[in-house]
């Protein structure tokens, strides 16, 4: 599952496995890690994070990834 983590300049990345902190920066084993524009990890999650906390794993309950396309022809309910 992928991870959420704020860097020590602010930006928020998201990560293909667990990172660790080391000097002051949070690394993959992998390698593997996106910058997400701000503010996504609270739109994503609901949460605020800042640098230092733990990486928040991200689980398909928060992802819309697993969510059911509308089916041809039919168009998104989006409240408003």
């Amino acid at each position: 599952m992928p991870y959420l983590a704020i860097s020590h300049t602010g930006a928020e990345i998201i990560f293909r496995n667990k990172p660790k902190l080391k000097d002051n920066e949070f690394l993959s084993y992998s390698g593997e890690a996106i910058k997400l524009p701000d503010g996504s990890i609270k739109k994503l999650t609901g949460k605020e994070l800042k640098f230092g906390d733990e990486p928040l794993e991200l689980t398909s309950d928060e992802s819309t990834a697993n969510k059911p396309r509308p089916q041809q022809g039919e168009r998104d309910s989006l409240p408003g």
